[in-house]
Formats: structure tokens, C-alpha cells, sequence
């Protein structure tokens, strides 16, 4: 296996490592919107943000097509499974 090897200034090389380290945080950062999502219960802002829907229409699922909440001090949760679960369910 060829090797490739060559020489930069200390600041070129600071400027690398601090772009690697933007980027990787960036990507991060974007994943974690797209799945706040490691966790298996989301409340209904993260819920919209994973299935890319509006406040209001999933509101209109949980009273209309029954989708089930988990109700915890006033606060109301989606188990990450169960939307999944209701998306395949509807897929035309």
C-alpha cells in the first residue's frame, strides 16, 4: 500500500485540526437534531423535529388517529417506538 507523507507549518496544521474539529462538531450537532433521538421517549417539540411534521397536525394525530402520549406532570411524551409504529402504519 502506497503511503503519502509531507510537511506543514504548526499553524497550517492548527488550522486543519481546528477544522476537522468544526466540521465533526457540526455533524454532531446535526444528528443530534435530527435524532434528539437517542432516547426512547421524546416530548412533542423533539417528536415533530424526528417525523418533520407541525405542532399542530401531531396534535391532530394523537386526538384523531389515536396516537398513544404518556402523560407525566402535565408534560405529554411519545415513546420513540410507538411513533415509528404509527408512521409504517399510515405509509400508503
Amino acid at each position: 500500500m502506497a503511503q503519502l507523507s509531507f510537511e506543514v507549518s504548526s499553524e497550517l496544521e492548527k488550522q486543519i485540526e481546528g477544522m476537522v474539529f468544526n466540521t465533526a462538531k457540526n455533524v454532531l450537532a446535526e444528528l443530534e437534531k435530527r435524532e434528539p433521538m437517542g432516547k426512547p421517549y421524546m416530548n412533542l417539540k423533539e417528536c415533530c423535529q424526528y417525523v418533520g411534521c407541525s405542532n399542530v397536525t401531531l396534535n391532530d394525530w394523537i386526538r384523531e388517529r389515536k396516537l398513544q402520549v404518556i402523560k407525566i406532570g402535565g408534560k405529554k411524551y411519545i415513546a420513540k417506538i410507538t411513533i415509528d409504529q404509527f408512521m409504517m402504519n399510515h405509509q400508503k
